[in-house]
């Protein structure tokens, strides 16, 4: 099975640390697919079917200068069954001026391939994956909270998140977040009020 993404400055695919994938000579073919490679860049394969998600032999990506490709392959008589339901989970880089028809081709292309040994070239089922929104839409939606500045405090601070408690002086220091607790607070605006539930009664923010 090979994932494709057919340009590379719209969608790039991603390790799990987030970092875009490199063109790595060792695992480049499927004389090197490994499965600690599939580690490495999926997060998640799943499948409501009764035999599950069916295991890798071993994955492997490539990149020819346009084109990255992710590969999965599968044990002889292990691989994927017609009419299931898989997903897979992987981290990409969005780039600029995606929209449900740019890139042309698909923003991701699935290839179902044949055998890889004796059919390498193969392909049994192609499907192309266009977005439903443009990329601007879809990092920020009409329903997101509109975050506006703190009227009424000292500084009229356009930020709608700020840190209040420990108080952090210097703006450009990072606040560890993997103990101990904070204090913030979220400013909106009336055309994008933050909803939620607030204790035991809930209601807005």
């Amino acid at each position: 099975l090979k994932l494709r993404f057919p340009d590379e400055s719209k969608l790039q695919p991603a390790k799990r640390d987030f970092t875009v994938l490199d063109t790595n000579a060792q695992a480049n073919t499927f004389a090197r697919a490994r499965q600690n490679i599939c580690g490495d860049i999926f997060l998640e394969f799943w499948s409501p079917s009764p035999s599950g998600f069916p295991q890798p032999l071993g994955c492997y990506h490539a990149y020819d200068g346009t084109v990255n490709e992710v590969a999965i392959a599968f044990e002889k008589g292990n691989g994927l069954v017609k009419s299931t339901l898989y997903e897979i989970v992987l981290n990409a880089k969005l780039g600029q001026g995606v929209t449900p028809t740019d890139p042309a081709d698909g923003i991701v292309q699935v290839w179902s391939m044949d055998d890889i040994v004796h059919k390498p070239t193969d392909i049994l089922e192609i499907g192309k994956a266009y977005p439903v929104v443009s990329a601007a839409a879809l990092l920020h939606r009409t329903t997101d909270p509109t975050f506006g500045p703190n009227v009424g405090t000292v500084q009229d601070r356009a930020e709608g998140f700020e840190v209040s408690s420990p108080n952090v002086s210097d703006t450009s220091a990072l606040l560890d977040l993997t103990e101990g607790s904070f204090v913030a607070t979220l400013t909106g605006t009336r055309e994008g009020p933050i909803t939620g539930p607030v204790g035991s009664n809930g209601g807005s923010i």
